[in-house]
Order: structure tokens, then C-alpha cells, then sequence
């Protein structure tokens, strides 16, 4: 197997969205990059050993929506096979509107016109960006860095489209960690409630004729547990299950939760955190981040690792077995845990049926 990795351009000179400030300026710049990259690989890549007629597109959190942006970008069809999408965070795509204001503020800070940015010093550029950061944080859970749709790159939000069925309609992988919102709730970050006002502040602004509804399916709110899960569905869990829904309409789709949990992440109260599936997928167990999770794993590679890396390099090459197909009927999920894998139908099942319907 032949990887290809991609760099994009990030922060405020790629994520961040000045499409509306006129000519000479685009929407999308990361988005665009990796367009620009698979377009390479499917004209480059058999010089390499590869074969363009069988890539497979696979990312992790901001990776992850990418994947899903790409599925539902129309100038993206056709250049990849398949997709894996880990823990994707579909709620930090915003619509053009909504980007259109905050480039109008990013001015503001600046004090500038359109042309004079493209010359001022990059220091100036990510401060004024990093205070808009802040700033948008506030909303939860738009943030001023980001994917947007209502564009011609990507018309639709990757759920819409799915729903639409205007979708690359490719074989997927896609799934969250058990505890993905743990690790920043450290931090309390705004634009994820994962505090006591943080939830109400949320609910008030998002649903708050379903509040009692939908805080009726964390039972032990207001402890830690209930908070970390709520943060957990907002940003990652209600998404991507909504989007798994549509998606499976009209593609092969394959759903996970990622349950494995290190003695480390244990005894810090952590649990399966949002990325804490990478080492397994990539064995880098040798890493910084790999010796902490796993301090034995570049002697003895667990067997969650060897399973996963296995499935997913199975599935690139359009042999997977053994894992059912994801449909609304029964909801098929493979739950990974230490030891072994389990199917079950719709494990969240009561978490996910209250955000239907949930701005």
C-alpha cells in the first residue's frame, strides 16, 4: 500500500474564510489544497506503485470533516474510492453567510481594505484572526476557523447533501471514540458545553423547548459524566450519526464507536479521547504520544492496534468481512473494544433519538 501524505495550508492563511471580500480571493483554501492533492495522485501516483483507480481518502477530527466535505464537493467526484472518517467534527463547517460577517469583522480588527491585506505581515494576520478565535468561540460551536458551504466548491453541508443524495457515492468508514469531548473539557473550552453552563447556555440558544427532553437521556446530569457525553454528541456523536443516517441511503457504510481505553487514560479520568484511536490505526507507538498511551507498545503492539490497522487496510482494498453494513433499520455498529470487536444494533440508541430534530 502506497500513502500519500497531504499538506494543507492551515489557520489564517487556509482555514479561515475571506471568499467574499472579491476577486483574488477563494473560498475553501484547505479544502482547495486537498482537492489540488488527490488531482496529483490520480496522475502521478502510479509512478509510485500506486494504483489511481483504487484511493482510499482517510482522516481524523478536522481530517474527518474534510473527508465528509469532500464527499459532498462536486469538484471532488471521482478522485477517490473510498473514505474513512474518524470522529469528524461536522458542526465547525459554517454557511457562507455566517463567514461572510466574520471576514467583514476580521477587517474591522485589521482596519484595512481587501487589497492592502494581502500585504500586511503574517504576525498582524493570525492576531487579529486568533481574536476573532475568541470571539466566535463564544457561539458554540462556530468558530472562525473552518469549512463553508453555499459555494460552488461545497454547495450543500455534508449532511444535507447526504440527505440529498447529491453525495460521491463511495464505500465509508465512519465513526467516534466513547469519550471524545474528555480531553477538552480540561480546558472548558467555549465552544464545547461541557460545563454546567455551558450545556444550559447551549440548550437556551439551540433547543431550549427540548431541554428537558434531551437532558432526560444523560441521567446522571449534572456529574462530569453526564456533561463530558453531552459535550461529546454535540460535536461529534448527534453529527455524525445524523449524517451516517443519510449517507447509508445511498453508499456502503460502515459505523464504529471506539471503546479501548489505556491504563493511562484510565487513571486520568479520560476514557476513549477524541484522537486517542490514531496510535492504533498508524502504530506509532514509538511516538511521544504513543509511548504515553502505550508505554509496552513498540515490544508487545496491542491487539486493538493489529485489529484496526487490519480492517482498515482490508477495506482500502475492498476486502473487508465480517463488519455488516450500516442501515436505519437496525443500525449496525461495531463497537471496538481492548480484546475484541462486538456488532451491536444502535448502541446510543437514546442519545441519538433525542437530537432529532435539535438545531
Amino acid at each position: 500500500m502506497v500513502v500519500v501524505n497531504v499538506t494543507y495550508r492551515l489557520g489564517v492563511f487556509g482555514g479561515f474564510e475571506l471568499g467574499d471580500l472579491g476577486e483574488g480571493f477563494d473560498d475553501n483554501l484547505c479544502l482547495r489544497d486537498q482537492i489540488a492533492a488527490l488531482q496529483w495522485v490520480r496522475d502521478n501516483i502510479a509512478a509510485f506503485g500506486g494504483d489511481p483507480r483504487q484511493v482510499t481518502v482517510f482522516g481524523e477530527s478536522a481530517g474527518a470533516t474534510s473527508v465528509l466535505a469532500l464527499l459532498a464537493s462536486p469538484a471532488a467526484d471521482g478522485l477517490f474510492d473510498r473514505a474513512i472518517a474518524q470522529s469528524p467534527a461536522l458542526p465547525l463547517i459554517a454557511d457562507r453567510e455566517d463567514r461572510a460577517r466574520q471576514s467583514r469583522r476580521f477587517m474591522q480588527l485589521l482596519g484595512v481594505g481587501a487589497e492592502q491585506l494581502k500585504v500586511l505581515p503574517q504576525r498582524q494576520l493570525r492576531r487579529a484572526a486568533g481574536q476573532l478565535q475568541l470571539e466566535s468561540a463564544q457561539e458554540t460551536p462556530t468558530l472562525a476557523y473552518g469549512l463553508t458551504h453555499g459555494v460552488d466548491l461545497l454547495p450543500l453541508h455534508p449532511t444535507e447533501a447526504a440527505r440529498a443524495g447529491v453525495v460521491s457515492a463511495v464505500p465509508l468508514i465512519i465513526g467516534t471514540n466513547s469519550h471524545e469531548a474528555s480531553m477538552f473539557a480540561w480546558g472548558k473550552p467555549p465552544m464545547l458545553p461541557t460545563t454546567l453552563a455551558g450545556v444550559e447556555d447551549y440548550l437556551r440558544r439551540h433547543g431550549p423547548d427540548d431541554r428537558d427532553r434531551v437532558l432526560a437521556a444523560y441521567p446522571d446530569f449534572p456529574r462530569r459524566r453526564a456533561l463530558i457525553a453531552f459535550g461529546s454528541d454535540v460535536m461529534f456523536g448527534a453529527p455524525t450519526w445524523a449524517f451516517a443516517d443519510a449517507y447509508s441511503a445511498h453508499a456502503p457504510t460502515h459505523v464504529y464507536r471506539f471503546d479501548h481505553t489505556t491504563w493511562t487514560l484510565k487513571v486520568l479520568g479520560l476514557g476513549a479521547t477524541h484522537g486517542s484511536e490514531i496510535v492504533h490505526i498508524q502504530h506509532s507507538y514509538g511516538s511521544y504520544l504513543g509511548r504515553k498511551l502505550h508505554p509496552l507498545g513498540r515490544r508487545v503492539q496491542p491487539s486493538v492496534g493489529r485489529r484496526m490497522q487490519r480492517t482498515w487496510l482490508d477495506f482500502a482494498r475492498a476486502e473487508i468481512a465480517d463488519w455488516p453494513e450500516y442501515d436505519t433499520d437496525r443500525r449496525l455498529t461495531r463497537v471496538i473494544r481492548s480484546t475484541r470487536d462486538e456488532t451491536v444494533a444502535d448502541p446510543d440508541a437514546v442519545r441519538r433519538q433525542v437530537w432529532d430534530g435539535v438545531d
